[in-house]
């Protein structure tokens, strides 16, 4: 007979057997039954092993379970599409303890998302009472427990430690500390933060207005291709002299859908080239789209473009710290309606094993949020120069510099 310790992966179940064997010790009947303890089994007396295992619906198949341990079940597989879901873990070690009246499951867990197998049972409760009396049937016998971190009473976490946790990420302590599931769909971005950056702000900047403090800004400009469904995106950014990144500019081009004519990039690169070389800039950041063919097109223009993964980690780091930018009061853009539209529209999910995703609603766009996310993310990074005043000749340099002169009007004469 097996025992499986079921964690979100195989490399956690091991270096969690040492703890198991650990506590069997400190339990006299437990103890008087070990006959070896290591990373990879904990073997009873009586005859049952305790095994390590990742959570995969071939667990424990062709062996019999009198009782299962799933650990961290909040952060397994819980979609249809992976491999081993959470549901069908279960399913699959539930079978192989049909010939136990009284087998156990304890699945154990931090609350994530309000999804999957651990969210189940919180709504349902204890014996189903949560729900209506035809559907308890599935829940019988079943108890729920949720703690707080704090109710657990583990003498080593203090009540001062816990009140860090909370100041320092007071969403993550819901869930973490807390015990409170979360929703997996949220807005991503303020909207009062949204429309303060907005505030006060015209339709475009120049480069006139922004070096007459006597800083010279770093412009950086992005773009997000798209030419047949999408707009097509570019802006120019730059940090001012208070840390505060402003937007100068923003261009859009949208295709005719009723027409259904693509965006020429020809064209696109045409009047973004006359634009970079307008702000003295070099350098365009954009994602992987049609990179290399937009590159050949922006060389004829004597610019080049560099890319930029757009993938699901990379653009969570970039909404991340345009989050912080808006929260810090350090953010200034154009208010135009469509940035403020995309980005209050803006969707967080969470989804299974901790990844987040960032996104506009299904049918809409988010091509101006994901353009001023790149350029503001890379903003941030450059620094603006103080601009050096002209410099005076001395007394003595304008006397040598009139010396030089006359005998250079000498020579000529004689010559």
């Amino acid at each position: 007979m097996v025992v499986p310790y079921i964690a979100q992966d195989l490399a956690t179940a091991k270096a969690n057997m040492i703890a198991i064997a650990l506590m069997a010790q400190q339990v006299p009947l437990l103890a008087k039954q070990l006959v070896s303890a290591t990373r990879d089994k904990i073997e009873l007396k009586n005859g049952i092993t305790i095994l390590p295992e990742p959570p995969a619906i071939k667990t424990g198949r062709g062996f019999a379970m009198p009782v299962v341990i799933g650990d961290e079940v909040g952060f397994w597989y819980r979609t249809a599409e992976a491999a081993n879901p959470d549901y069908e873990v279960q399913r699959a070690v539930s079978y192989a303890q049909l010939q136990f009246p009284r087998a156990k499951q304890f699945l154990v867990s931090t609350p994530y998302t309000e999804e999957g197998l651990l969210w189940d049972y919180h709504r349902a409760g204890t014996g189903g009472r949560n729900l209506s009396p035809e559907d308890r049937a599935e829940y019988a016998d079943t108890l729920v427990l949720q703690a707080s971190t704090a109710c657990m009473e583990n003498p080593r976490i203090t009540k001062r430690r816990l009140e860090k946790l909370q100041r320092d990420d007071p969403e993550a302590f819901v869930r973490e500390s807390l015990a409170v599931f979360v929703s997996s769909l949220s807005g991503f971005l303020p909207a009062d933060t949204v429309h303060a950056a907005c505030a006060g702000h015209g339709a475009e900047r120049t480069r006139a207005q922004n070096e007459t403090s006597g800083w010279q800004p770093t412009y950086v400009a992005a773009m997000d291709p798209a030419f047949r469904h999408d707009t097509f995106a570019f802006t120019i950014c730059h940090m001012d002299a208070e840390g505060c990144v402003v937007q100068d500019l923003l261009r859009t081009w949208t295709p005719d859908s009723k027409l259904k004519q693509r965006l020429d990039p020809a064209a696109i690169m045409t009047e973004i080239g006359a634009i970079v070389h307008r702000w003295n800039i070099s350098l365009v950041y954009s994602d992987q789209y049609q990179l290399e063919a937009l590159q050949q097109l922006a060389l004829q223009h004597q610019f080049t473009i560099v890319g930029r993964d757009f993938t699901g980690a990379s653009k969570a780091k970039m909404y991340g710290s345009l989050l912080h930018l808006l929260r810090t009061n350090k953010l200034h853009l154009l208010d135009v309606p469509v940035i403020i539209t995309q980005l209050t529209q803006l969707q967080k999910k969470l989804n299974p094993m901790g990844h987040v995703q960032i996104s506009a609603p299904p049918g809409r766009h988010d091509d101006v949020a994901s353009v001023i996310a790149l350029a503001t993310s890379v903003a941030v990074m450059q620094a603006p120069a103080r601009i050096a005043p002209p410099k005076v000749p001395s007394l003595f340099e304008e006397g040598l510099a009139c010396i030089n002169r006359r005998r250079l009007e000498a020579e000529v004469a004689w010559n």
